[in-house]
């Protein structure tokens, strides 16, 4: 299914702006995270990723009531594309779940980080951005990065750990999807309509794992569910305004929150082989980046540039 058939290419590129937003989604989400790896330590994480989609849409659901039409939220476009769009995210979370449900958070996120190397190259098949030789090898060398941090043949290699990779791979396939449909919908909507597509997937898989739940793990799942929330609409909106390929690589980010929520709340560090992998990782896609911009400036001017005291603002 071809995915370039969209309208991304109308939205004002603001690259500034799309990065800084995704530093604010890796900030929220391993807030997300860690309160998720708290959950779990007295409930089933099939169960907390149902919670986590249930309460966000839940959250959400008399926001975009008060803020759109019915019509609007009902007939939104391209619906198919939202549902694969909900059903990737889904997986992502599932697989990442049940990995820091077994793993220390940011080892498991610096597994997940091979997410935005998938980006750049599905980016180049499926939405047609221009990638080159010297990316790709930047991608090659992140592919090291992972393996350093993995040890095939170690302990390290593990279940868990082979969790966090299909999640980066979900993740990976979830950013395409995000940016083909970007202009189609209002972020919130998208958002609603990620949970409730997260909300029926999970609704299958959960009862077979239910526990019984008290006050405290409604309460926790409410802010797991805001988070989520806030969270995810940061990264739908960052893909509104900059390329796959340019604003996947900050995701990294993520590895600073991580390693200091891990730290304060449940008493892990990542070890130094780990920091070996994820300074390969975050090398790459700072090239990987450098070479965007350096290839893409020059040469191709947006076809919709934005204002100059937009284009200079600050994000």
């Amino acid at each position: 299914m071809s995915l370039n058939n969209t309208s991304t290419e109308a939205l004002p590129q603001k690259p500034a702006l799309g990065a800084a937003l995704m530093v604010g989604a890796m900030v929220v989400l391993p807030m997300m995270d860690s309160a998720v790896k708290l959950l779990m330590e007295s409930l089933p994480f099939p169960q907390v990723v149902f919670l986590r989609y249930i309460a966000m849409t839940l959250i959400i659901l008399p926001i975009i009531l008060f803020l759109y039409k019915k019509e609007e939220i009902l007939r939104v476009e391209r619906p198919v594309m939202q549902i694969i769009r909900g059903a990737l995210m889904f997986a992502a979370t599932f697989l990442f779940f049940g990995a820091i449900n077994a793993m220390p958070l940011a080892d498991a996120v610096a597994l997940a980080f091979v997410a935005p190397m998938l980006t750049t190259v599905l980016s180049a098949l499926f939405l047609k951005e221009q990638v080159g030789f010297r990316r790709y090898a930047a991608v090659f060398i992140g592919f090291i990065g992972v393996l350093i941090i993995i040890r095939p043949g170690t302990e390290t290699f593990s279940v868990p750990a082979m969790m966090a990779l299909g999640c980066s791979l979900a993740m990976g396939f979830f950013n395409i999807v995000t940016r083909s449909i970007a202009s189609s919908s209002p972020p919130l909507i998208s958002l609603f309509y990620t949970g409730v597509t997260g909300s029926i997937m999970g609704a299958f898989v959960a009862p077979f794992f239910w526990e019984p739940m008290v006050a405290s793990h409604f309460g926790l799942a409410a802010v797991i569910g805001t988070l989520g929330m806030f969270g995810h609409g940061l990264l739908i909106m960052s893909f509104r305004y900059g390329e796959a390929s340019f604003v996947a690589p900050f995701i990294y980010f993520e590895m600073i929150t991580a390693t200091v929520l891990g730290y304060l709340v449940f008493g892990d560090f990542p070890d130094q082989w780990v920091w070996v992998g994820v300074s390969i990782l975050v090398i790459s896609g700072i090239y990987t980046n450098y070479r965007e911009r350096s290839h893409k400036l020059p040469v191709s001017p947006p076809k919709h540039p934005a204002p100059l005291d937009d284009q200079d603002r600050s994000a």
